[in-house]
């Protein structure tokens, strides 16, 4: 099978898995988060964002999959991933990119990548569930 077709089952696998057990772990906050995936923010506007920009992100996710295991530290490839993550969603707040046959969105990202992280790095974790609204967060935060 060529590399891309391998590539694009064994991300559709991930994503399934992530959403199994986003299910798992949120139980009913699930639809508030499909809810966020799927409708833009008050103000939001379509932003262009160049291909390669979307692309760095996807292999960022892919990067996090691929280096977090449970029982195995992170280290700066993660940060490193989770940094071009947490500048794309700074960067383009009210953004939908083509992603996979689908149409991202940052929460949605910000969710996959927060959940990718939880085993190998809790710091990391903590970084990109406050870059979420806070509605959508794991943990409170204190005030701004």
């Amino acid at each position: 099978m060529p590399r891309p077709v391998l590539l694009g089952a064994f991300l559709a696998a991930t994503l399934l898995v992530i959403g199994v057990v986003l299910v798992a772990v949120l139980g009913p906050r699930v639809d508030e988060l499909t809810a966020l995936a799927s409708a833009p923010g008050p103000a939001a506007s379509p932003v262009a964002v160049p291909a390669a920009v979307v692309e760095g992100v996807h292999d960022a996710l892919h990067d996090i999959d691929a280096r977090c295991r449970p029982g195995r530290a992170g280290g700066n490839e993660i940060e490193r991933d989770a940094d071009v993550i947490l500048r794309f969603a700074e960067r383009y707040p009210d953004a939908t990119f083509p992603i996979d046959d689908e149409t991202g969105r940052i929460a949605s990202l910000l969710t996959t990548a927060r959940q990718g992280v939880q085993v190998c790095a809790t710091a990391t974790e903590d970084r990109i569930d406050r870059a979420l609204p806070p509605r959508y967060r794991l943990r409170p935060t204190g005030p701004p």
